[in-house]
Protein backbone atom coordinates (compact mmCIF):
# COMPACT_ATOMS: atom_id res chain seq x y z
CA UNK A 1 0.00 0.00 0.00
CA UNK A 2 1.36 3.43 -0.93
CA UNK A 3 1.66 5.76 2.04
CA UNK A 4 0.29 9.31 1.96
CA UNK A 5 2.26 12.43 2.83
CA UNK A 6 -0.03 14.66 4.91
CA UNK A 7 0.90 18.12 3.64
CA UNK A 8 -2.16 19.62 5.35
CA UNK A 9 -0.85 18.18 8.64
CA UNK A 10 2.51 19.87 8.11
CA UNK A 11 0.93 23.14 7.00
CA UNK A 12 -0.17 24.33 10.44
CA UNK A 13 1.56 24.97 13.74
CA UNK A 14 -1.13 23.76 16.13
CA UNK A 15 -0.42 21.23 18.86
CA UNK A 16 -3.18 18.62 18.86
CA UNK A 17 -3.98 16.78 22.09
CA UNK A 18 -7.35 15.02 21.83
CA UNK A 19 -9.09 11.90 23.11
CA UNK A 20 -10.36 9.79 20.19
CA UNK A 21 -11.79 6.47 19.05
CA UNK A 22 -11.79 6.98 15.28
CA UNK A 23 -9.37 4.74 13.33
CA UNK A 24 -7.19 5.99 10.48
CA UNK A 25 -6.23 2.79 8.61
CA UNK A 26 -4.48 4.54 5.69
CA UNK A 27 -0.70 4.59 5.98
CA UNK A 28 0.56 8.18 6.16
CA UNK A 29 3.45 10.30 7.43
CA UNK A 30 4.37 13.91 8.22
CA UNK A 31 7.25 15.91 9.68
CA UNK A 32 5.57 16.23 13.09
CA UNK A 33 5.98 13.78 15.96
CA UNK A 34 2.93 11.96 17.23
CA UNK A 35 1.95 9.92 20.29
CA UNK A 36 -0.84 7.37 20.61
CA UNK A 37 -1.66 6.75 24.28
CA UNK A 38 -4.08 3.85 24.82
CA UNK A 39 -6.80 4.77 27.32
CA UNK A 40 -8.47 1.37 26.85
CA UNK A 41 -7.58 -1.94 25.22
CA UNK A 42 -8.49 -2.40 21.56
CA UNK A 43 -6.20 0.04 19.73
CA UNK A 44 -3.74 -1.21 17.11
CA UNK A 45 -1.03 1.02 15.66
CA UNK A 46 1.07 0.00 12.68
CA UNK A 47 4.42 1.77 12.63
CA UNK A 48 6.98 1.23 9.87
CA UNK A 49 5.37 -2.10 9.01
CA UNK A 50 5.14 -3.42 12.59
CA UNK A 51 1.70 -3.68 14.23
CA UNK A 52 1.36 -3.11 17.97
CA UNK A 53 -1.83 -4.38 19.60
CA UNK A 54 -1.81 -1.94 22.45
CA UNK A 55 -3.01 -2.63 25.96
CA UNK A 56 -4.45 -0.02 28.27
CA UNK A 57 -1.85 2.46 29.57
CA UNK A 58 0.74 1.93 26.87
CA UNK A 59 1.87 4.30 24.14
CA UNK A 60 3.48 4.46 20.72
CA UNK A 61 5.85 7.24 19.70
CA UNK A 62 5.77 8.19 16.00
CA UNK A 63 8.85 10.12 14.90
CA UNK A 64 9.05 12.54 11.97
CA UNK A 65 8.28 10.81 8.66
CA UNK A 66 7.57 7.41 10.25
CA UNK A 67 4.90 5.68 8.15
CA UNK A 68 1.97 4.81 10.43
CA UNK A 69 -1.73 4.03 10.71
CA UNK A 70 -4.14 3.00 13.44
CA UNK A 71 -7.15 0.70 13.66
CA UNK A 72 -9.48 -0.89 16.19
CA UNK A 73 -12.10 0.49 18.54
CA UNK A 74 -9.98 1.39 21.54
CA UNK A 75 -10.04 4.87 23.03
CA UNK A 76 -6.77 6.78 22.86
CA UNK A 77 -5.20 10.17 23.37
CA UNK A 78 -3.65 11.49 20.18
CA UNK A 79 -0.85 14.04 20.52
CA UNK A 80 0.58 15.71 17.40
CA UNK A 81 3.41 18.21 17.80
CA UNK A 82 4.70 20.55 15.04
CA UNK A 83 8.45 20.61 14.44
CA UNK A 84 8.74 24.26 15.48
CA UNK A 85 8.40 23.04 19.10
CA UNK A 86 11.07 20.31 19.06
CA UNK A 87 14.14 21.77 17.37
CA UNK A 88 16.34 20.63 20.28
CA UNK A 89 15.04 17.06 19.91
CA UNK A 90 15.89 17.10 16.19
CA UNK A 91 19.43 18.24 17.01
CA UNK A 92 19.81 15.43 19.54
CA UNK A 93 18.33 12.84 17.18
CA UNK A 94 20.38 13.79 14.13
CA UNK A 95 20.06 11.07 11.49
CA UNK A 96 19.21 8.45 14.09
CA UNK A 97 15.96 6.98 15.35
CA UNK A 98 14.73 5.67 18.70
CA UNK A 99 15.43 1.97 19.18
CA UNK A 100 12.09 1.45 20.95
CA UNK A 101 8.84 3.17 19.96
CA UNK A 102 6.20 1.07 21.73
CA UNK A 103 6.20 1.38 25.51
CA UNK A 104 4.00 -0.85 27.66
CA UNK A 105 5.74 -0.44 31.00
CA UNK A 106 3.06 0.89 33.36
CA UNK A 107 5.28 3.28 35.33
CA UNK A 108 6.79 4.77 32.16
CA UNK A 109 3.39 5.15 30.53
CA UNK A 110 1.90 6.86 33.57
CA UNK A 111 4.80 9.31 33.67
CA UNK A 112 4.15 10.23 30.03
CA UNK A 113 0.39 10.44 30.65
CA UNK A 114 0.97 12.96 33.43
CA UNK A 115 2.88 15.24 31.05
CA UNK A 116 0.32 14.76 28.27
CA UNK A 117 -2.44 15.73 30.72
CA UNK A 118 -0.61 18.96 31.55
CA UNK A 119 -0.09 19.65 27.83
CA UNK A 120 -3.79 19.06 27.13
CA UNK A 121 -4.75 21.46 29.93
CA UNK A 122 -2.52 24.13 28.36
CA UNK A 123 -3.85 23.65 24.82
CA UNK A 124 -7.48 23.52 26.01
CA UNK A 125 -7.11 26.81 27.89
CA UNK A 126 -5.47 28.41 24.87
CA UNK A 127 -3.52 30.93 26.95
CA UNK A 128 -0.08 29.31 26.87
CA UNK A 129 2.69 31.16 25.04
CA UNK A 130 5.31 29.63 22.76
CA UNK A 131 7.96 29.28 25.48
CA UNK A 132 5.57 27.43 27.79
CA UNK A 133 4.51 25.03 25.04
CA UNK A 134 8.08 24.49 23.88
CA UNK A 135 9.14 23.80 27.46
CA UNK A 136 6.56 21.09 28.11
CA UNK A 137 7.24 19.51 24.70
CA UNK A 138 10.95 19.33 25.57
CA UNK A 139 10.09 17.67 28.88
CA UNK A 140 7.73 15.20 27.18
CA UNK A 141 10.19 14.18 24.46
CA UNK A 142 13.10 14.13 26.90
CA UNK A 143 11.15 11.76 29.14
CA UNK A 144 10.44 9.41 26.23
CA UNK A 145 14.09 9.47 25.14
CA UNK A 146 15.12 8.53 28.70
CA UNK A 147 13.24 5.22 28.34
CA UNK A 148 15.31 4.01 25.38
CA UNK A 149 18.28 5.04 23.20
CA UNK A 150 19.01 6.17 19.67
CA UNK A 151 20.31 3.92 16.93
CA UNK A 152 21.36 4.54 13.34
CA UNK A 153 18.34 4.60 11.06
CA UNK A 154 18.19 1.89 8.42
CA UNK A 155 17.96 3.56 5.03
CA UNK A 156 15.55 1.79 2.73
CA UNK A 157 14.52 2.62 -0.82
CA UNK A 158 10.82 3.22 -0.35
CA UNK A 159 8.41 6.01 -1.05
CA UNK A 160 10.22 8.55 -3.25
CA UNK A 161 8.48 11.58 -1.76
CA UNK A 162 9.32 10.49 1.78
CA UNK A 163 12.97 10.00 0.84
CA UNK A 164 13.12 13.46 -0.73
CA UNK A 165 11.39 15.16 2.22
CA UNK A 166 13.65 13.49 4.77
CA UNK A 167 16.70 14.62 2.79
CA UNK A 168 15.39 18.20 2.61
CA UNK A 169 14.61 18.26 6.33
CA UNK A 170 18.13 17.03 7.11
CA UNK A 171 19.87 19.50 4.77
CA UNK A 172 17.77 22.68 4.47
CA UNK A 173 20.38 24.78 6.30
CA UNK A 174 22.86 24.15 3.49
CA UNK A 175 22.67 25.56 -0.03
CA UNK A 176 20.28 22.80 -1.03
CA UNK A 177 19.04 22.79 -4.65
CA UNK A 178 16.93 20.58 -6.87
CA UNK A 179 20.09 19.64 -8.77
CA UNK A 180 21.78 18.68 -5.52
CA UNK A 181 18.87 16.50 -4.42
CA UNK A 182 18.74 14.83 -7.83
CA UNK A 183 22.46 14.09 -7.78
CA UNK A 184 22.46 12.80 -4.20
CA UNK A 185 19.34 10.64 -4.38
CA UNK A 186 19.45 9.65 -8.03
CA UNK A 187 16.09 11.15 -9.03
CA UNK A 188 15.51 13.23 -12.15
CA UNK A 189 15.42 16.96 -11.34
CA UNK A 190 12.11 17.52 -13.11
CA UNK A 191 10.59 14.48 -11.39
CA UNK A 192 11.60 15.89 -7.98
CA UNK A 193 10.11 19.29 -8.85
CA UNK A 194 6.85 17.73 -10.10
CA UNK A 195 6.54 15.44 -7.07
CA UNK A 196 7.05 18.28 -4.60
CA UNK A 197 4.72 20.65 -6.45
CA UNK A 198 1.94 18.06 -6.62
CA UNK A 199 2.24 16.98 -2.98
CA UNK A 200 3.09 20.22 -1.16
CA UNK A 201 0.93 22.77 -2.98
CA UNK A 202 3.93 25.11 -2.89
CA UNK A 203 7.19 25.22 -4.82
CA UNK A 204 10.54 23.84 -3.72
CA UNK A 205 12.00 27.19 -2.67
CA UNK A 206 8.98 28.14 -0.56
CA UNK A 207 9.02 24.76 1.21
CA UNK A 208 12.74 24.96 2.01
CA UNK A 209 12.48 28.58 3.11
CA UNK A 210 9.58 27.62 5.37
CA UNK A 211 11.85 25.15 7.15
CA UNK A 212 14.51 27.83 7.45
CA UNK A 213 12.02 30.25 8.99
CA UNK A 214 11.06 27.57 11.53
CA UNK A 215 14.73 27.21 12.46
CA UNK A 216 15.06 30.97 12.76
CA UNK A 217 12.06 31.43 15.07
CA UNK A 218 13.27 28.61 17.31
CA UNK A 219 16.83 29.94 17.63
CA UNK A 220 16.50 33.73 17.67
CA UNK A 221 16.43 35.60 20.97
CA UNK A 222 17.16 39.11 22.20
CA UNK A 223 20.87 38.30 22.52
CA UNK A 224 21.29 37.11 18.92
CA UNK A 225 21.61 39.27 15.83
CA UNK A 226 18.82 38.71 13.32
CA UNK A 227 21.21 38.57 10.37
CA UNK A 228 23.44 35.95 11.97
CA UNK A 229 20.57 33.60 12.80
CA UNK A 230 19.02 34.15 9.36
CA UNK A 231 22.24 33.03 7.68
CA UNK A 232 22.65 30.18 10.17
CA UNK A 233 19.16 29.07 9.13
CA UNK A 234 20.32 28.59 5.54
CA UNK A 235 19.32 31.86 3.86
CA UNK A 236 21.84 33.19 1.36
CA UNK A 237 20.59 36.80 1.49
CA UNK A 238 18.64 39.01 3.87
CA UNK A 239 16.24 39.96 1.08
CA UNK A 240 15.20 36.32 0.67
CA UNK A 241 14.90 35.97 4.44
CA UNK A 242 12.60 39.00 4.77
CA UNK A 243 10.37 37.81 1.91
CA UNK A 244 10.03 34.36 3.47
CA UNK A 245 9.40 35.81 6.93
CA UNK A 246 6.68 38.16 5.68
CA UNK A 247 4.82 35.22 4.13
CA UNK A 248 4.39 33.66 7.55
CA UNK A 249 4.19 36.41 10.15
CA UNK A 250 2.19 39.62 10.54
CA UNK A 251 5.10 41.45 12.10
CA UNK A 252 8.72 42.29 11.34
CA UNK A 253 11.57 40.02 12.52
CA UNK A 254 12.59 42.73 15.00
CA UNK A 255 9.05 42.85 16.43
CA UNK A 256 8.98 39.05 16.50
CA UNK A 257 12.11 38.95 18.66
CA UNK A 258 10.68 41.56 21.03
CA UNK A 259 7.42 39.63 21.44
CA UNK A 260 9.17 36.29 21.89
CA UNK A 261 11.50 37.70 24.55
CA UNK A 262 8.40 38.77 26.51
CA UNK A 263 6.81 35.33 26.18
CA UNK A 264 4.14 36.57 23.75
CA UNK A 265 3.23 34.42 20.75
CA UNK A 266 3.87 36.49 17.58
CA UNK A 267 1.00 36.87 15.05
CA UNK A 268 1.06 34.19 12.36
CA UNK A 269 -0.51 34.66 8.93
CA UNK A 270 -3.30 32.09 8.68
CA UNK A 271 -3.16 31.74 4.92
CA UNK A 272 0.41 30.44 4.90
CA UNK A 273 3.03 28.95 7.13
CA UNK A 274 3.84 25.31 7.78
Amino acid sequence: MKSIYEFYRDNDNLIICDKKRDPFPTEHYHSKVEIYYAVTDGLSVTLSGVTYNMKRDSFVFVDSFDVHSNSGSGEFINVIIPDMYFESYKKLRGGRTLRQKYFDDYASAKKVLSIITDLKDMTDRGDANFLQLEGIVKYLLGTIVSFTEFEEEKKERGDALKEILVFINDNYRTGITLDGISGKLGFNKHYVSHLLGRSLSENFNDYVNGLRIEYFVNNIDAEERIGKVAFDSGFSSMATFYRAFEKRFDCSPKKFVALKSRGITPPVKTQSGR
